[in-house]
Formats: C-alpha cells, structure tokens, sequence
C-alpha cells in the first residue's frame, strides 16, 4: 500500500529535513506545498521561483529520498492578478516533478480554462473534495476525497465513483474510527493512493504503520 503524507506537515526548519523525516517514518510519497514548504514563498512568486532549477532540485531531493511527489498543490483563484501566469507555472513546475497537480479552489463553474491548460501542458488535475462537495467536473478532473475528523462518515458508494485518491486523518487510523476499514478497502480495490493527514511528530510512523496493517487486511479479504 502506497501510503503518504503532506510535506508541510513534517517537522523541520528546511525542505531536506521534512524529506528526511517522511522517509525515516517509511512514507513513501508526500504532497508538496510550494508555499507551505519554501522559505518566503507566496503564490505571486510561481512565475519567477518555480523555474526549471527549482523543479531540478525539488525533482533531485525526492530522488535522493526515495520518495515520490503524490501532487504539487496549488490555490486557483480566477480573479487574482496574473491569475494565469500563476498557474502556468504551477503546471510547468508538476509536468517537470512527473506530479499531478492539486487545484485548490477549481469549481465546475470556473474549470474550463485551467482543465484546457492543464490537457495542453500534459498534467493531471486533482481537486480536493470534502464528501459533501463531490461534484461533477469536465472529463480530466480527479477528485481527492478529503475525510473530515473523528468519527469518519461511513462510505458511501457514490463517493467511491468518483474519487482518485484519498486523504485520511492519522488520528482516525491511530484510534481504529470503526469507518477506517472501508475507506481502506476501497484505496485497495482500486489502487487508490493514500496520504494520512494530521500527522503528529511522535506518532507518525506508527500511524503509517496501522494504516499499512490494516490496508493488508483488506487486500488479505479481497484475496490480493
């Protein structure tokens, strides 16, 4: 089971030393936030910083880790200035990573622009989703389905349909929320990545590690 975490929720005052921390609790992949990640970096910054050197070292660090970029996220906002340029380089900076890329703020109302670029520049779109807000977006659109705290909502089958990935709370795997096991046996039935969201510093390999145990369960059940 491909089980991964968000970079800036890993401790460290630099990107190497959250690589380092993920990939000494065992993840094996992690979403990356430009802006949560990089020294004073804002969004505005995307045209200039996210170039073909940055990618490179970003690319080269993961490498050396022996970690995979999950998604590049990225806040969409149609009415900011450069709106475009912006994420331009947002999908250069994912196409060069071999990553999808995370939309954050993408309606089916305002898709049909950043759903062309993104075709043309050959890049995924992943937008994250709560349970409640699953919509309906132009064909190229994946959806995360990103899991409220404790208690879990039980699975329900429409949302399964849809998805491309999911986001779980650590603190639900480390409790053992009785709704764990089926949002698992869902990521295995279809291959789906997983990343574990709230992870604490002391607890995070233990939760990765619940996650992977449980995870074989289900494949164990479906006779994988």
């Amino acid at each position: 089971m491909n089980i991964g975490m968000r970079l800036h929720e890993a401790p460290g005052e630099s990107f190497w030393e959250r690589l380092e921390f993920a990939r000494e609790c065992g993840y094996k992949n992690v979403c990356f936030d430009p802006e949560a990640v990089l020294p004073e970096f804002t969004a505005s910054d995307a045209p200039s910083r996210l170039d073909v050197h940055a990618a490179e070292q970003v690319r080269c660090a993961f490498k050396l880790k022996g970690l995979r970029c999950s998604a590049v996220i990225c806040d969409y906002d149609p009415a900011a200035p450069d709106a475009e340029a912006v994420y331009g380089a947002y999908l250069r900076f994912a196409k060069y990573l071999n990553a999808p890329l995370s939309c954050h703020g993408l309606t089916p109302e305002n898709a049909a622009r950043p759903v062309a670029l993104a075709a043309a520049a050959g890049v995924s779109l992943v937008v994250p989703r709560a349970p409640q807000a699953l919509a309906v977006f132009p064909e190229g659109v994946r959806q995360s389905l990103e899991l409220p705290g404790m208690p879990l909502p039980p699975l329900r089958p429409e949302w399964g349909a849809r998805v491309t990935s999911l986001l779980l709370p650590a603190d639900a795997v480390m409790e053992g929320d009785p709704a764990v096991a089926s949002y698992l046996r869902l990521a295995v039935s279809r291959d789906l990545p997983v990343l574990l969201a709230g992870i604490a510093e002391t607890t995070a390999e233990r939760a990765r590690e619940l996650a992977e145990d449980a995870a074989r369960m289900q494949m164990a059940a479906n006779g994988r």
